[in-house]
């Protein structure tokens, strides 16, 4: 599953749960990784635990640089599938590649003198 995909899924899944969870800490107040908040103040995107945020909130809090230096860097934009007409800014972990890529190895062979 993509970044988007899990957007997607789990944006859905929370919004139509019938569940007694806080739907609103979830969603709007970075209560799990596919959720939002509103940040206010330059830099604090940048030491968050979650890396889903609202594109407009941070293009006005952070700058249009600050926004293209994150997709040249792989960021992406989404149309939040919960709220019409509103963009998600998310960061793909390209996990096939992370789970995948060649790793480094060594084997090690001990013997003991007598």
């Amino acid at each position: 599953m993509s970044a988007e995909e899990y957007l997607r899924l789990a944006r859905v899944t929370v919004a139509n749960t019938s569940d007694v969870i806080d739907k609103n800490n979830l969603l709007y107040n970075g209560g799990f990784s596919a959720g939002t908040r509103v940040f206010t103040r330059p830099g604090d995107y940048g030491k968050s635990t979650y890396l889903t945020a609202l594109y407009d909130n941070i293009l006005q809090v952070e700058g249009q640089a600050y926004v293209d230096n994150l997709l040249s860097r792989g960021w992406r934009v989404m149309d939040d599938p919960i709220n019409p007409g509103t963009k998600l800014l998310y960061a793909d972990n390209q996990y096939q590649q992370q789970l995948w890529k060649t790793g480094l190895s060594n084997n090690t062979n001990l013997t003991q003198r007598r």
